[in-house]
């Protein structure tokens, strides 16, 4: 427990057993901390700007699909002019916040192209994110967006919804969370050129930044536009947040994956489809330990990284805190677990109007951001040795000459061993005595008095527990100031209690009361501590005043901070979790043993498997084998490790190269009835939604194709759908029943047959899964069902089963030879060959700075030659 200044020791040290309870109390610590923070009065109303007439109004949903109103339930969608609910919850600045986010889109119907602008504010961190791009033409990335930022409220242009509902709206109404709200906004607040004077207001970049940083916004009309509305939006509503800086940011859509909103969803991303409350791959890699870094990381799975410099350099960085030892690692740790949600911290110096914030919050914001430039300058420190550059980076910025500043500014005004603590009264104290003494004479007589009091109910409790021989313990609220407290267990229930003891109530194992001279004593006290507090917030509002100018350098702290922790949790997973190794980057997928990183915490001597794509050689890979083989775990399972490479993890494999790739889409089957009732209809929209977006850069994983169909419906459109992917170029893993899919496309270059071997156990005559991927043209166990139930059926049935099987598979056979020739078939293995060679020549230049010897090249000659002259 650190010293509380000018606080005398007499009634300190008496209290000092009750407080050393408190402090081993985690729970009590964060009452302590939810009573003494700001207030985020978030209230959200339509201003005239966002309003449109009946007319306009009817008009509008008269093209919508449904047929009453354009959103689907009252409390889903607001329709323009209706008053949002203000939030039944208040927010406090350390408490878990609900975040108030605003997303603004601006489109023009007149342009054929599916141009894009998009600006999100959030309240509670100020800060503006805008993206300005080209969309497809059923708007992907858009939706994609919404997907990961979560907001509460989106912003559409009137021009979208009226004479006519554009196809964006359509797609956002049909693909957004029944509780987001959606608004008109009139066009007029979409203007370019207030969005640039916008810009220049709320900015809170660095003067010799400027310039550069307004470079990066040239040519992005659509998202300026949309920013220009957004503001708009926040400057006219009744929001009881009124911000006089904002940190604004250009995010540009190429420089991260796109993963499609119905892949986050299959893959359980950041949450289990079928519990709450169950595991994720989010909750299963997060180890941060800050709120900023929680944020990154749930960011970072849903849009990793495609840049290569940008992922190296996050795996350099692992590396190093990884070989730094655990000893570092944990007190890198321990350290950010005392940093409090720098952005919501930080957010409260962009506030225009801090006359609303009161002066207890004032006070309790400084302690806090003392605290915080206290704990960045360690995080230096500790980083001191770092050699790479993102390391490197960071701990510069810690130690950042504008953070010294500040610090020196609050040590001006606030004494120096005055921190955030635990417990009622030592916060109510660090409070009171956090300016410096003889800043204010009137200050000083004040405290002086507060002591005074404060002395007077320490002694008339040991007067009261002399006269009633009763050992009182005491303990101290903010709001109900000192009152008397008893352990139940000393007293039967007989017992009564003198009646000088008033206002008696059980919580718990005590029972709590007080006397009406105490009761006295606390309204004196009470006011004295508003008289103290109103004194300092002067003091403090000079103080804050003077910070705000290193603003850009606050929020630079918060974002190093954020991603040193995401970097932190890497590593501590990485070192709780053995058999993890680290990525390299080319533009071929080998993965060597990868695992399923949740599955194989789950599940004992879980089964590793290969992974190998090579472009022109072995894009489009089939899957067969039958139920239960484990096809649908060995397709997720890839996903993670292309996710975990691109975020700048190491992956759970004893080898990994990876291509980068921009597009993540996943078509996935699950176990579960509920889950798994789409049909066939639903799930070719679906295929018509990836098929509409994949690129070479694109990785598409599809589970049981054609499974929601019959038979023949199943199969035709099957393998249409895998023959088209063929030109497409993407990296594509498939699985599927229809055995006759792989053996019909082989003769495609890029075409590989891989299949989940399973056997079957003779003395039991049941089917055992070895959960291992093969090559499909390898001799499986054939007719399995057959000899699972041979002791079942006469041998008559069994036998006449076998005469069928034989006349589907001539006819399937001679489909085939009909479909493929052989000579096709010698020709594509040769075309694989000598595509396979072409990516090792390239391998052994990457891998040797192009200085190759002469004796590998004739090795890897005399390889070839011997394989490509086998008779296929």
């Amino acid at each position: 427990m650190s010293r509380t200044p000018g606080v005398p020791d007499t009634w300190k040290l008496e209290n000092e057993k009750t407080i050393s309870k408190q402090n081993k109390n985690h729970s009590k610590i964060k009452e302590g901390l939810m009573k003494h923070s700001f207030e985020l009065n978030i209230i959200s109303s339509r201003n005239k700007s966002f309003t449109s007439t009946d007319s306009t109004k009817s008009k509008r949903v008269s093209n919508a699909r449904t047929p009453s109103t354009y959103s689907r339930t009252a409390s889903a969608f607001v329709l323009p002019g209706t008053k949002r609910q203000k939030s039944q919850a208040p927010s406090t600045i350390l408490n878990p916040v609900s975040d108030e986010v605003i997303c603004c889109i601006y489109e023009n119907c007149k342009d054929a192209s599916p141009r894009v602008g998009l600006s999100i504010l959030n309240y509670v961190t100020g800060e503006v994110v805008i993206s300005d791009y080209i969309d497809t033409q059923i708007f992907i990335r858009t939706v994609h967006k919404i997907q990961v930022y979560s907001p509460t409220e989106i912003l559409i242009p009137s021009t979208s919804l009226s004479p006519v509902v554009s196809k964006l709206s359509t797609i956002i109404k049909y693909n957004v969370p029944e509780p987001i709200r959606i608004t008109e906004a009139h066009i007029k607040t979409y203007d370019i050129s207030q969005s640039w004077e916008m810009l220049n207001k709320y900015n809170i970049f660095k003067e010799n930044e400027k310039q550069k940083k307004f470079e990066e916004f040239r040519d992005k009309d659509y998202g300026l536009a949309s920013l220009a509305a957004c503001l708009n939006f926040c400057k006219e509503s009744s929001c009881g947040t009124k911000f006089e800086k904002i940190r604004i940011k250009l995010v540009c859509a190429e420089h991260t994956c796109l993963i499609d909103p119905k892949t986050i969803k299959n893959m359980e991303l950041v949450s289990n489809l079928t519990d709450k409350n169950g595991i994720s791959f989010f909750k299963f890699l997060n180890h941060t330990v800050t709120k900023m870094g929680r944020r990154l990381l749930r960011i970072n799975i849903l849009q990793p990284l495609t840049n290569k410099d940008a992922i190296l350099s996050r795996i350099k960085a692992v590396c190093e805190l990884k070989a730094n030892g655990a000893e570092l690692l944990s007190e890198m740790r321990s350290t950010l677990l005392g940093c409090q949600d720098l952005d919501i911290i930080f957010s409260k110096l962009l506030i225009l109007d801090k006359a609303s914030i009161s002066a207890d919050q004032k006070i309790n914001f400084v302690i806090l951001l003392k605290t915080s430039v206290e704990i960045t300058l360690k995080i230096k420190k500790l980083l001191a040795e770092s050699s790479c550059d993102l390391l490197s980076e960071v701990r510069n910025i810690c130690g950042h000459p504008d953070i010294i500043s500040i610090q020196e500014l609050i040590n001006d005004y606030i004494n120096e061993d005055c921190t955030w603590d635990c417990g009622h009264l030592n916060l109510q104290n660090q409070k009171l005595y956090a300016v410096k003494s003889d800043s204010n004479g009137l200050l000083d007589i004040s405290r002086k008095i507060y002591e005074s009091i404060v002395a007077d109910i320490i002694n008339e409790i040991g007067i009261l527990s002399k006269d009633h021989n009763l050992n009182l313990d005491y303990y101290f609220d903010s709001s109900r100031g000192f009152y008397l407290r008893l352990k139940k267990k000393d007293f039967s229930e007989s017992y009564t209690f003198p009646e000088i003891f008033i206002n008696r109530v059980v919580r718990g194992n005590y029972i709590e009361f007080s006397t009406l001279d105490i009761m006295k004593l606390n309204m004196r006290l009470h006011e004295v501590t508003v008289e103290i507090i109103l004194i300092t917030e002067g003091v403090i509002n000079d103080l804050l005043h003077e910070i705000t100018q290193y603003i850009s350098t606050l929020f630079m702290v918060s974002e190093s901070l954020a991603i040193l922790d995401l970097l932190c949790s890497f590593v501590y997973h990485i070192v709780k979790n053995e058999g993890y190794c680290v990525p390299e980057f080319s533009n071929k997928l080998v993965l060597k043993d990868l695992r399923h990183p949740i599955l194989e915490k789950r599940i004992s001597n879980f089964v590793s498997n290969d992974v190998v794509s090579i472009r022109g050689s072995s894009l489009i890979h089939i899957i067969t084998g039958c139920n239960m083989s484990g096809k649908s775990v060995y397709l997720k399972q890839i996903v993670f490790a292309v996710i975990l490479a691109q975020i700048g993890c190491f992956v759970p494999a004893s080898y990994a190269c990876f291509p980068v790739y921009e597009k993540i889409h996943a078509r996935l089957c699950h176990d579960e009835i509920e889950i798994n009732s789409s049909t066939f209809c639903t799930e070719m929209r679906e295929m018509a939604y990836f098929l509409d977006d994949i690129d070479e850069k694109s990785l598409l994983i599809i589970d049981e194709l054609g499974r929601g169909s019959s038979i023949n419906d199943g199969f035709a459109i099957s393998l249409a759908i895998t023959e088209y992917l063929t030109g497409k170029s993407c990296t594509v893993f498939l699985s599927t029943h229809f055995i006759m899919i792989p053996k019909l496309l082989l003769a495609q270059p890029s075409v590989v047959h891989l299949e989940m071997v399973s056997e079957l156990e003779n003395t039991s005559n049941t089917v055992k899964m070895t959960y291992k991927i093969s090559d499909g043209r390898a001799a499986t166990m054939g007719h399995h069902g057959l000899k699972i139930v041979q002791s079942l059926f006469p041998k008559e049935i069994l036998k006449e089963a076998r005469r069928i099987i034989t006349i589907l598979e001539e006819s399937y056979e001679q489909d085939t030879r009909n479909f493929m020739e052989v000579e096709t078939s010698v020709e594509t293995n040769k075309i694989k060959q000598i595509n396979n060679l072409a990516s090792l020549l390239e391998n052994f230049s990457e891998s040797t700075d192009g200085c190759v010897s002469v004796r590998s090249l004739k090795d890897l000659q005399d390889e070839f030659l011997l394989n490509f002259d086998v008779d296929w």
